[in-house]
Formats: C-alpha cells, sequence, structure tokens
C-alpha cells in the first residue's frame, strides 16, 4: 500500500514533497488497524533531527516497532 509517490529519484530535494510525504505516512499508519492485518512489514520515511531516513518497520496489535 503506497503512502505517497515515490520522490527519491528526483532530481533536486523539495521540503514540501518531503513534509507532504512524512504526513502522509502518518496518516496511513494510523489507518493501518483498519486493515484488520495481524502484521505489516514496510519502510516509512522519518525525520531524526536532521536526518532524513527511510525507516524499516514492523507494526502488529497496534504497536509500532523501528526495524533496525
Amino acid at each position: 500500500m503506497l503512502a505517497y509517490p515515490w520522490f527519491a529519484a528526483l532530481q533536486n530535494f523539495d521540503e514540501s514533497i518531503w513534509r507532504k510525504a512524512l504526513n502522509a505516512h502518518d496518516i496511513l499508519l494510523a489507518k493501518l488497524n483498519e486493515l484488520g492485518s495481524t502484521a505489516v512489514i514496510s519502510t516509512r520515511p522519518i525525520q531524526d533531527g536532521h536526518y532524513r531516513l527511510n525507516q524499516a518497520f514492523c507494526w502488529s496489535n497496534c504497536v509500532y516497532r523501528p526495524i533496525r
């Protein structure tokens, strides 16, 4: 399930696209329990201080767990 169009291939970084992607993933995560799935493994963009990262995660039983 795609939360936001893939933007990593863009030649130049666009802060507004980054923020929209973060927001879209937050909205999708809030709706995961509606899927009726017991577990979801995926990735999402996150902001960690000055770092912009693509983080793998496992979601199950309404709990988000980063995979490192």
